[in-house]
């Protein structure tokens, strides 16, 4: 949490205007006003695929409360909901085959005894922004021989200039990135337009180093926000008092 208060210690009450009430009021108003727009413009600079996750949770029903508790001489800002503030806060290294074994589109093996799910993983073409579909663009020499793809194909013979890498925590994969793309075409209102996907199995006798989420270090956008607020409220206050 974030608490500003106007230092009014150094004032000459002789010479403020009688409605000094009315002149706090208007600052710490448009300072909360202030603050939330400069939470949303450095969001915007610091996330990408989740910005709209993180924008729902600043920008729901009760996340500005002006005047507070009815008094107007408080305002409260607040990041609403769960993925919200994981994405400002961060979260450690988690294994994501628990997750993914308790998802809806899990399949069960024919003996029961196991699970397994098909994953998309979409790749966004050079010059786009990542905003909906998030990591690094796929090489150029990729895209030349994708965007020729046609329906139920599969890019193959790529895993010579785009080898299987090896992740963070030691596992060997057993495909290149971009091997068995497919490119799948959406009907819009006036155009049509092409989406590009691989697909990867996990199941319950996934290596254990497999599938596993590197973590987030978090947004931290409050870090940021702490000194704007206060500078902010000092200069509009001043600024009304006419300083």
């Amino acid at each position: 949490m974030i608490k500003i208060e106007l230092d009014l210690s150094g004032i000459n009450f002789d010479k403020v205007p009688q409605n000094l009430d009315t002149v706090v009021s208007e600052s710490v108003r448009d300072t909360v006003m202030a603050v939330h727009a400069k939470w949303q413009e450095i969001a915007q600079r610091k996330l990408r695929t989740t910005l709209i996750d993180y924008l729902s949770g600043l920008n729901a029903d009760e996340s500005v409360q002006y005047p507070y508790n009815g008094n107007y001489g408080e305002g409260l800002i607040t990041l609403v909901g769960k993925v919200a503030n994981s994405l400002e806060q961060g979260w450690k290294p988690f294994d994501m085959k628990a997750g993914f074994e308790r998802s809806p589109k899990t399949h069960r093996t024919a003996d029961n005894k196991g699970w397994y799910a098909h994953v998309p993983f979409r790749h966004r073409t050079p010059g786009t922004s990542g905003v909906a579909v998030g990591g690094q663009a796929m090489p150029a020499d990729i895209y030349v021989q994708a965007k020729n793809l046609k329906a139920g194909d599969l890019l193959l013979g790529t895993e010579t200039s785009h080898p299987p890498q090896t992740s963070w925590t030691g596992y060997q994969h057993k495909n290149g990135l971009y091997e068995g793309m497919q490119r799948v075409t959406k009907q819009y209102d006036s155009s049509v337009g092409a989406q590009y996907a691989t697909f990867r199995t996990v199941s319950s006798k996934s290596d254990p180093k497999a599938w596993w989420h590197p973590g987030y270090r978090g947004a931290h956008v409050m870090n940021e926000l702490e000194p704007f607020a206060q500078d902010t409220l000092n200069k509009v206050f001043n600024s009304k008092l006419g300083g």
